[in-house]
């Protein structure tokens, strides 16, 4: 097994190198001399036979004379090796032969490809969208379309809907997420949408961001928002909103507001937040002091 894994992390950069130069018929019959003559460890002439392999049943080459000796010639050997890698090795070149039907390592049946066939209704079309993106494909709804699913009534297809759009057009995504954020009430719904905005691009994360976040706003959400904030430099929060967070009840808001304390304030408000920073808990005391520490 070593031996495999090995060569096959050899042959990764030589891959196209190979598959650019095809071999000759002379080539491989020296090579197929020098694999017998071989004795131990076979990876450099193992590594050979896997590169001219990879150059003779290449998709895009129809098989010619040269395949259809290489790959019977192959059958051959691995039938007749003793040594089981070097026959695991050979009989996996041979899942490259152009000219026989592609089969799978766990079932003797040739595998079937079935195209694919697009869903029926909203969700479907968001996923097939997000399929399209990620094969490089124009996705079948638009922009428009996906702000609409976005701003819906239905929580789950919206959400997706906004993943989508922040994968189409991270401009439009951005007001919206900031929007999803400021009506987010449960815990795993604000996590989700924070992960959403720091995958945004840091020139569309500006776009809808509000430097103090409003009361309305759940704990949860305004722990969100000032996480978020303190990660991204382009993002500019409200001093005063910070300072009338940090002597707040030991939770996630008041921890998010002294690890802001850094990049919110200066050392020139070092003065200020001392007091503040005494008689805290003992959960808080420690963030506390090392948010002091940071100030420059």
């Amino acid at each position: 097994m070593r031996l495999i894994l090995l060569v096959l992390a050899l042959l990764v950069p030589l891959a196209s190198q190979a598959q650019a130069s095809p071999p000759s018929r002379e080539s491989l019959a020296a090579l197929l001399e020098a694999f017998d003559k071989a004795e131990g460890r076979r990876a450099r002439e193992l590594e050979a036979i896997h590169l001219a392999t990879l150059a003779l049943g290449a998709a895009e080459r129809a098989p010619g004379a040269l395949a259809a000796w290489w790959f019977p010639e192959l059958r051959r050997r691995a039938e007749a090796a003793q040594h089981p890698e070097v026959r695991f090795t050979l009989e996996a070149q041979l899942r490259l032969d152009p000219s026989a039907a592609t089969v799978s390592p766990l079932a003797p049946e040739p595998v079937k490809a079935v195209p694919y066939a697009p869903g029926q209704g909203d969700l479907a079309a968001v996923v097939d969208s997000l399929r399209s993106i990620e094969l490089g494909q124009k996705p079948a709804l638009a922009p428009a379309q996906v702000i609409a699913l976005a701003k819906g009534p239905d929580g789950e297809l919206a959400t997706r809907a906004l993943y989508l759009l922040r994968r189409m057009n991270p401009e439009l995504a951005a007001p919206l997420l900031w929007e999803k954020l400021a009506d987010a009430k449960r815990r795993s719904d604000v996590l989700a949408i924070e992960e959403e905005l720091l995958r945004l691009p840091i020139a569309a994360l500006p776009r809808g961001f509000v430097a103090k976040a409003p009361e309305g706003w759940s704990r949860g959400a305004r722990a969100a928002w000032l996480r978020v904030a303190a990660s991204r430099p382009s993002l500019k929060v409200d001093k005063e909103t910070v300072f009338g967070l940090l002597k707040g009840p030991a939770d996630e808001l008041t921890e998010a507001a002294w690890d802001a304390v850094p990049r919110v304030f200066s050392a020139a408000d070092r003065a200020r937040l001392a007091p503040a920073s005494e008689g805290l808990s003992e959960r808080l005391a420690p963030r506390a002091k090392q948010a002091l520490e940071a100030l420059r």
